[in-house]
């Protein structure tokens, strides 16, 4: 006796999953927008539990720390550079339209696409992954950001001329001894004990951010 009315339900099912596809695909229905500043969410929830919590005059003032995580929110520093995977594998730089690019995808895409949601990015992994501004060879790849040069090797033998030439060296392996790089260096324990790198390039140097805090390199 189940038949009917189980078929009946799933009628139902069926048509409130069309109508979430429907709502789903309108224009507008999905917005990105980067990450904000961590001080900015305090401010706003701050005032938000102030102008919940109060039941007089004094609630109105809740607008005012409000308003000012609303202008802080832009203010979240994005990084110039990114070098994820377990050893490097993945590295986006900051490119035309102040948007990530990054080299062909070698099954990263999760990663990714981590990052470009927490950009505001709307873009798939396979498009931000096509290798504009790069320069790529069978032994690795070069890209110029904000005037420094950013070298990721593929193979020991581009080492030696990175080392000498490269601001920025990323290195799927450990830093050989003999390499004497001029500039920063992120090697392949470097991933492997801090996880992931966001470098930010400025007028001071090179600022490289991991779960363990900030450090100021000369670059």
């Amino acid at each position: 006796l189940e038949s009917l009315p189980l078929w009946l339900m799933g009628q139902g099912i069926e048509a409130m999953v069309w109508c979430a596809n429907y709502v789903a695909r309108l224009p507008g229905a999905v917005g990105q927008i980067p990450a904000i500043a961590p001080s900015a969410f305090v401010l706003m929830l701050c005032g938000g539990l102030w102008l919940t919590l109060w039941r007089t005059r004094w609630r109105i003032l809740a607008f005012a720390p409000i308003a000012a995580g609303l202008a802080l929110a832009p203010t979240q520093p994005r990084p110039d550079l990114l070098v994820g995977g377990r050893d490097g594998a993945l590295v986006a730089v900051r490119g035309e339209a102040h948007r990530l690019q990054a080299p062909a995808l070698a099954g990263s895409q999760y990663e990714l696409a981590r990052w470009l949601e927490h950009d505001g990015d709307a873009r798939a992994p396979r498009d931000a992954a096509r290798g504009l501004g790069y320069r790529c060879d069978a032994a690795g790849c070069t890209v110029r950001l904000a005037g420094k040069v950013v070298a990721i090797p593929k193979h020991p033998a581009a080492l030696a001329d990175d080392c000498a030439r490269a601001d920025i060296l990323i290195l799927r392996w450990p830093r050989d001894a003999g390499c004497n790089a001029k500039g920063t260096v992120i090697d392949y324990f470097d991933l492997r004990r801090q996880g992931a790198h966001a470098v930010y390039v400025d007028g001071d140097g090179v600022r490289v951010r991991t779960a363990d805090g900030w450090w100021l390199l000369r670059a």
